[in-house]
């Protein structure tokens, strides 16, 4: 069977209907208006992001999943398919022939996103 035939049939939130690789295991799609879908798992903070390929057959292509370790609240993105990083606005090419880059973790600090907005109000 090849991948013209194999693929499961999933609904999400708009009532719309769309074919997976795989079921996705998460709780409800969201179909987005850039045919990117959501998956929301709420039972582990995770959202999963499913792309399609030529023949509108959906498959993962990642996730990013919220915690918080020894007070450090994280945002996780996982994917082999990380082709390139945007580090404010400026790309940064990952190799084509690589897939060791499968992990980014970026920590948060709310005070830094309190100070800016304050910073904000100020000038207004």
């Amino acid at each position: 069977m090849d991948n013209l035939e194999r693929f499961e049939l999933a609904t999400t939130v708009s009532g719309k209907t769309f074919k997976f690789f795989n079921h996705p295991k998460a709780n409800f799609l969201i179909d987005l208006p850039n045919k990117m879908i959501l998956g929301i798992t709420s039972s582990i903070s995770c959202i999963d992001c499913y792309l399609p390929d030529e023949n509108e057959i959906y498959h993962y292509a990642g996730d990013i999943s919220f915690g918080n370790d020894n007070g450090i609240n994280y945002l996780n993105f996982h994917s082999r398919s990380i082709s390139a990083l945007s580090f404010n606005n400026e790309k940064v090419q990952i190799p084509k022939s690589s897939n060791a880059l499968c992990n980014v973790r970026i920590e948060l600090q709310i005070d830094k996103s309190i100070k800016w907005f304050d910073s904000v109000r100020e000038k207004f």
